[in-house]
């Protein structure tokens, strides 16, 4: 007789994950300073700043980011009156061992008096604040210049009375050379009043411009590597591979206790197959 049942495996015991030795949380704010300057005119436009100061640890105050330290991202192409937003994936570039590490933060307004010692209105808000800078400056002029000779072209049109008690225009060459002006000139005033609109308005934050990375994942300096490589290029710290681990195990609906008993249930339906196969093969000795 086939034994059908076996002994039930002992269930693994999860491996604990170690806290790191040297981090900083979320909602770190790491002071910077750029390097380059950044205009939000042109699209995937390189953020590249310095941290200007330590960044040390909670608690027990080492420090975690040097003085000197690379920051790197892109700006977005939007911007939001007079600031660039830069969120998403940032890159940390170590200048002693040209290791990097990517995490992601947001970058904030940094607005300091040192002669006061007092922080501005607005530190610590999103975006790079910069100055917004005009294409054309005087596209507003222009167009109440084109709107006055469209009003003059059709003041000078001629009309004449109709049946119905109205005026309308004499086809004349006059009226159709004014009327041709007029339209002309009308669409020159859609032209001035959006000359303004997209890429002629644009927002430039100069070089030195001192800021703030809000970070939103935490920082673990100790797994960075050349190129961040070694992380497969993603912000993803030793918790959020187990969390990742785990999303990944219930993508499909079952747990790996169930995946087990399916394939248990499947290996003795296999077993039972073959039983059958085999005393349908075997000649049946008849009862006498």
């Amino acid at each position: 007789m086939v034994a059908f049942y076996t002994a039930a495996r002992s269930a693994s015991s999860p491996t604990p994950v170690l806290d790191p030795t040297l981090f900083l949380p979320r909602a770190t704010l790491i002071p910077c300073a750029l390097i380059l300057t950044v205009d939000s005119s042109s699209r995937d436009t390189p953020v590249l700043g310095e941290v200007t100061q330590d960044v040390k640890a909670f608690g027990s105050g080492k420090v975690v980011i040097p003085a000197g330290t690379l920051v790197a991202a892109f700006a977005s192409a939007n911007r939001v009156r007079d600031r660039i937003e830069v969120k998403g994936s940032w890159i940390l570039i170590f200048v002693k061992t040209g290791k990097e590490y990517e995490f992601r933060g947001i970058a904030c307004d940094h607005i300091y008096d040192s002669n006061s010692g007092h922080y501005g209105l607005t530190d610590g808000s999103a975006g790079l604040h910069g100055q917004i800078f005009y294409t054309d400056r005087y596209a507003e002029l222009k167009a109440f210049g084109a709107a006055a000779l469209a009003g003059v072209a059709q003041g000078f049109q001629t009309v004449q009375g109709n049946s119905y008690g109205g005026n309308s225009l004499q086809h004349t060459p006059e009226n159709a050379g004014l009327q041709g002006l007029s339209n002309v000139m009308e669409l020159m005033v859609q032209k001035y009043m959006n000359a303004n609109d997209g890429d002629e308005t644009y927002v430039r934050v100069p070089a030195s411009k001192e800021f703030y990375v809000f970070t939103t994942s935490v920082i673990e300096p100790d797994r960075a590597s050349v190129g961040a490589y070694g992380r497969d290029a993603k912000a993803q710290t030793l918790w959020e591979q187990v969390k990742e681990v785990k999303a990944g195990s219930q993508q499909n609906g079952i747990s790996a206790e169930l995946k087990q008993m399916l394939n248990d249930m499947a290996q003795r339906q296999s077993q039972l197959e073959q039983l059958k196969s085999q005393a349908a093969a075997s000649p049946s000795t008849p009862n006498w």
